[in-house]
């Protein structure tokens, strides 16, 4: 059940990404921890395949902020991913 949600979050994030051209994971994360029953382990599961997936990605491009931003009971850096001029 997990592996769903987990799946269907990269969709939505893949699918916010090519809309926009960018994607900010702080709101997202915000959403998964409000919508899912283990949502700390969703969005976390997801920031690492997000990482992996566009850190040398040719199309895009992928910063880690230094900053820990504190969201509820939680501590992240900021990712964001964006289209390479």
């Amino acid at each position: 059940m997990e592996q769903q949600r987990i799946e269907y979050w990269l969709s939505t994030a893949q699918e916010d990404l090519e809309r926009d051209g960018n994607l900010t994971y702080s709101p997202m994360f915000r959403s998964i921890l409000e919508a899912e029953d283990n949502g700390y382990y969703i969005a976390s599961e997801l920031a690492r395949l997000l990482i992996s997936e566009y850190a040398r990605h040719e199309k895009y491009q992928l910063t880690v902020g230094v900053e820990f931003l504190i969201i509820g009971d939680y501590s992240l850096k900021e990712i964001t991913i964006k289209t390479k001029p």
